[in-house]
């Protein structure tokens, strides 16, 4: 039932939101707020109107969103950028209320299994131990695969092995934010009055996975991830010379597989106008354009950082011989405007006086 809710009631939100899109009503905040209220809405409704499972219904309406969601995602690119950032500072926030209330928890839940006869406390700190490194095992097998079926697939070839890349992966996976809400969500009575039992167990042994990866993941991912590539020591060499060539030609074969950090952000500001220009359309071309113009300018600042002197001088010759022809083409057009008796003489100086102030500069 919980399913079922989900998808009929974000199919009807999609329905409405492209209907306010094509009645003009497209302002980012207002669709903004609409994404942010619809999952509780979907929530509040399953759960206290058809008494079904709200959480089922809110991850099968958030999956059928994700794949149909509205045209509005697709012609505002600035909606999506609005929406990703204000999820991010609500995830952010409820992360912080989770671990707030674990840390109010946590201290209750220790002291229960430290004074309970029936559960023995080195015991539950193996049960932790035990439960992180199956999840450990279990996000190293998924990448592993991932990265060699993904491989298999496309052809290609990575740089780094796919099990260091699996392994690097999974010590890094620290979370913690989803479990616990999980156990948090676990009532603290059942129907009779009585404690759930073994509730503080669970607790405990949540709290402690997540410790135990934030403390494996500290030591073991510096050492993991560290290059170990030979280097090449002045002096090192057994003809008598100081080594010093050696040293510069294995520096420039290590700096070679790397770009530099220009290059590295002109070529993601190039990847950003192509999304743009995939998204633009005739509602949002004037904001499109002034996005691509501001990256473009970046880029060429960029460039002109990155390249050498004589690379400069051509960049800069070949860039004023097309301001050039795009000022001559102004003249051009200046005159036609007159000829054509559509602007007046006194504008016609003005403007002719603007363009040859353009060409003297």
């Amino acid at each position: 039932m919980g399913c079922i809710s989900g998808a009929v009631l974000i199919s009807l939100v999609i329905v409405l939101q492209n209907w306010l899109f094509r009645q003009g009503i497209n302002d980012v905040i207002f669709n903004t707020i609409l994404q942010v209220l619809t999952p509780f809405g979907i929530y509040m409704i399953t759960e206290e109107g058809l008494h079904a499972s709200g959480v089922i219904a809110v991850v099968v309406a958030g999956i059928l969103f994700h794949f149909f969601g509205g045209v509005t995602d697709y012609s505002q690119p600035e909606l999506t950028l609005v929406s990703e950032k204000t999820w991010d500072i609500i995830i952010y926030m409820l992360n912080g209320i989770v671990f707030v209330i674990l840390g109010i928890e946590l201290p209750i839940a220790t002291k229960e299994i430290i004074h309970n006869d029936n559960i023995n406390t080195f015991h539950a700190v193996w049960i932790s131990f035990v439960a992180w490194l199956i999840l450990l095992v279990i996000r190293v097998v998924w990448i592993y695969l991932y990265q060699v079926l993904g491989t298999a697939i496309t052809h290609g070839k990575n740089s780094m092995s796919p099990l260091k890349a699996a392994l690097i992966a999974g010590l890094s996976g620290v979370r913690g934010a989803v479990t616990m809400a999980g156990v948090l969500s676990i009532p603290t009575v059942i129907d009779g009055g009585a404690r759930f039992p073994s509730r503080s167990l669970a607790l405990f042994v949540a709290a402690f996975v997540i410790i135990i990866s934030l403390i494996v993941a500290t030591i073991t991912l510096p050492l993991v991830s560290k290059n170990k590539a030979p280097l090449i020591t002045r002096g090192s060499n057994t003809d008598g010379s100081d080594g010093e060539d050696e040293d510069l030609e294995a520096d420039s074969q290590t700096d070679s597989n790397y770009i530099t950090e220009e290059q590295a952000r002109i070529y993601i500001m190039k990847l950003a106008i192509n999304s743009i220009e995939e998204n633009r359309r005739t509602e949002n071309q004037q904001a499109a354009f002034d996005l691509i113009l501001d990256y473009q300018f970046l880029i060429r600042r960029l460039e002109l950082k990155e390249n050498n002197l004589r690379d400069m001088n051509k960049i800069i010759a070949d860039e004023m011989a097309l301001r050039r022809v795009a000022i001559n083409g102004e003249f051009e057009a200046l005159d036609k405007l007159r000829d054509d008796n559509e602007i007046s003489e006194d504008a016609y100086l003005i403007s002719l006086d603007q363009l040859q102030k353009m060409i003297n500069v």
